[in-house]
């Protein structure tokens, strides 16, 4: 894929018409409309970093207020494609929870084109995330491409008083704490896709992380 560079240069240019670049991209690779899931522990960000990376809040798309138990839908449209996120209950809550959730996750997944896993970049140990992905992938056979991980909250990485607010950059104590973060991602999840690292307060890589997630679709697809 040699679209990289052209697009890159898109989104450094037009930072405001970023849902254009995304969006134009996106039909010249697929001609389906996407339907993406987000999976990761409560308060790892997920909503936040889909708005962040869209610079909008999507509309829910059902009405199912007070209840983030069930999973919520967001969707947004551009140039005849919809791009739908479907956000997951949060993973490890308790165990009777994830049993009714490895239900919905069973039910639900085979609609997916891609499922972003968001991880906190300053979490000890993602040992009930792990569990999940094993059961999903063990169990329910899925293919490790479908995912893609994310660390978000890049900016609460130890020292996290370092963090360049001017720059919206980490210092490089913290760079180097993030490359050793990502490196336990990739050994704890032996992810097929690169893990991306981000912050959506900080807006920091959320180019990269848009980059991946439109090379990580499939060409088809999947229903």
């Amino acid at each position: 894929m040699h679209h990289n560079a052209h697009f890159k240069t898109l989104l450094s240019t037009l930072p405001t018409s970023f849902q254009t670049s995304f969006f134009n991209q996106l039909s010249q690779l697929i001609n389906y409309s996407p339907i993406i899931g987000l999976m990761g522990k409560t308060g790892a960000g997920k909503s936040s970093l889909i708005n962040a990376l869209f610079q909008s809040s999507l509309s829910p798309v059902s009405d199912v207020s007070g209840c983030t138990r069930q999973a919520q839908r967001f969707s947004m449209t551009m140039n005849n494609h919809t791009l739908t996120f479907v956000d997951l209950p949060g993973v490890g809550e308790s165990l009777e929870r994830d049993k009714e959730y490895h239900q919905l996750y069973r039910n639900l997944l085979p609609e997916f084109d891609l499922i972003i896993w968001v991880l906190k970049a300053d979490d000890r140990a993602w040992s009930s995330d792990e569990q999940c992905y094993r059961f999903l992938t063990k169990k329910c056979g899925y293919q490790p491409s479908q995912f893609l991980f994310v660390l978000n909250q890049a900016d609460k990485i130890e020292p996290c008083r370092q963090w360049d607010e001017y720059k919206h950059q980490p210092s490089s104590e913290q760079a180097y704490n993030l490359k050793l973060k990502q490196q336990a991602v990739i050994t704890a999840f032996k992810p097929h896709h690169p893990v991306i690292t981000v912050s959506a307060v900080e807006n920091y890589q959320l180019t990269e992380l848009a980059e991946q997630l439109i090379q990580a679709l499939p060409v088809q697809a999947s229903s």
